[in-house]
């Protein structure tokens, strides 16, 4: 378990977020024979190529957001700045899980790794995939918009382990 989260016993500490694979074995894993998770766990894409993060993974001053984890308002992913329309691309790759509206997602994506991991990409204007459909890292999912709780275009990207938010830690290419 500590060697696929790339950590070593003294850098376990509590409170730390393993992830758990559902897997036995790594990718391939897609029908295809295309590996379904990133080349290296952990290492994810930016969605979208260049785009400025504005909002950072975490508690904050934002009334807009809910209540999480004891704290008034907190930030349960990050956000990408971006004008309507602009494509994004998958973080991770594995299976669509769900596409359509969400509540306050508004129109979201959501895919499923091998390992588990949920990568959800919020707000969208319009889905490029469909749920059973399986995506590589890096292949278009859909398109930024600002549908659900959203006070502007943007890519609300939420990464969720066991249901639970986890930061994603740096995104190749943001």
């Amino acid at each position: 378990m500590l060697g696929f989260n790339g950590i070593r016993g003294p850098q376990l500490t509590p409170g730390s977020v393993l992830v758990i694979p559902v897997d036995p074995a790594q990718g391939p894993n897609l029908s295809t024979g295309v590996p379904a998770d990133p080349v290296d766990p952990g290492q994810f894409l930016c969605p979208i190529a260049g785009a400025p993060i504005i909002q950072q993974f975490g508690p904050t001053s934002f009334a807009i957001e809910p209540p999480f984890g004891g704290y008034l308002h907190f930030h349960t992913g990050i956000d990408l700045l971006a004008g309507y329309g602009t494509p994004m691309v998958a973080a991770a790759g594995g299976k669509v899980t769900a596409a359509g509206p969400a509540d306050y997602f508004g129109i979201r994506v959501e895919v499923t790794d091998s390992f588990g991991l949920v990568e959800i990409y919020a707000h969208m204007s319009q889905v490029a995939i469909a749920v059973g459909q399986e995506v590589q890292q890096g292949e278009k999912v859909g398109y930024v918009g600002s549908t659900g709780l959203s006070i502007g275009a943007h890519l609300h990207f939420q990464l969720e382990v066991g249901g639970m938010p986890t930061a994603p830690g740096p995104l190749i290419g943001c």
